[in-house]
């Protein structure tokens, strides 16, 4: 009685807390299937949700609000960079074309960006202590009133030491055994919390590259922080310095290249995906972008410059994918 009373078109915001009216959703979808009428928004992935049997499949667009990009925050067009990495012959003809559209980045300024995330509110602030402010409560109401929300979880310390414990660890390959032995919880009860974290868009994983599917690479996804801000928050650190004392600095930058991309992923029109590649024997790519058969890898450096050692990984993926 309620969908079929409402003046279309409406917005039903946080739709994962009464999840039965997507089937009256469904059945006005089907009575009229002009496109546009309801716009179902939620802090959780009710896609994902084991409470919600309704999926609106085939009548239904998935969009994923991530924070806002860097570009977003400048109130600038987005980046084009994508474009630009696939249509370069090399390396030197893409950092040419990238100089010739956009003004260099200046260091202090991808810092203080990195600190502050992408969520509107902290974002905009110039006070630390009003951005702490902010992020503590986000940190207190997300757990005490959306993962409860969602599901009962017995002991929400223990939920919280895991958001930290994976703020801590960013970027890096997702081990649930050493995540059981440092948070002291199960692997199966983790794998219950991690899966919440996803669905409630607090981190997101990477895939690892799987053309060669010999023995040397691994096949474990990694996980990333979806805000550096948050992730900057629950680590403690205030400052770009207390990142390098901590030699986080470099995986928070490499966490916020991956969420940049993520977000200029979501808005092209051809579909590209995003991996990582690695060998047994620790040999690296941060990135992998596959677009139409094409693979393009991005590596995320913290220096001033950069000598033939910085390109180990990326060489001997080259090598390795052109023979698979």
């Amino acid at each position: 009685g309620m969908v079929q009373g409402l003046d279309l078109p409406v917005v039903l915001d946080e739709v994962q807390r009464a999840p039965d009216l997507l089937r009256s959703v469904k059945m006005a979808v089907d009575q009229d299937r002009q496109p546009g009428m309801f716009l179902l928004t939620g802090s959780a992935n009710i896609l994902t949700m084991s409470s919600v049997s309704e999926t609106l499949a085939g009548r239904v667009a998935v969009h994923q609000l991530h924070p806002f990009s860097w570009t977003e925050v400048e109130r600038k067009k987005p980046s084009e960079v994508l474009e630009y990495i696939f249509k370069a012959e090399d390396a030197k003809g893409l950092v040419h074309n990238l100089s010739l559209s956009s003004a260099p980045v200046r260091t202090k300024e991808l810092q203080n960006f990195i600190l502050r995330g992408g969520y509107p509110d902290p974002c905009m602030v110039k006070s630390t202590a009003s951005r702490n402010t902010w992020f503590e409560s986000y940190r207190q109401t997300y757990l005490e009133r959306d993962v409860r929300d969602l599901t009962s979880i017995a002991h929400v310390p223990d939920f919280n030491r895991l958001l930290v414990t994976l703020a801590l660890r960013t970027g890096q390959m997702l081990n649930f055994s050493s995540l059981s032995r440092d948070v002291g919880l199960p692997v199966s009860t983790l794998r219950r919390y991690f899966n919440i974290l996803e669905e409630t868009f607090q981190i997101f994983r990477i895939a690892p590259y799987h053309a060669n599917v010999g023995k040397r690479i691994v096949k474990t996804p990694k996980a990333y922080m979806s805000d550096t801000g948050m992730a900057c928050h629950l680590s403690d650190a205030d400052d770009w310095s207390t990142l390098q004392k901590r030699n986080q600095a470099g995986a928070m930058l490499e966490t916020w290249v991956a969420g940049e991309l993520r977000k200029l992923l979501s808005l092209s029109s051809t579909r590209t995906g995003l991996y990582y590649w690695r060998t047994r024997d620790g040999r690296e790519v941060d990135f992998l972008l596959e677009r139409g058969g094409r693979v393009v890898g991005v590596e995320v450096k913290q220096a001033a410059r950069i000598d033939k050692h910085d390109l180990t990984g990326i060489m001997a993926c080259s090598d390795a994918l052109k023979n698979s």
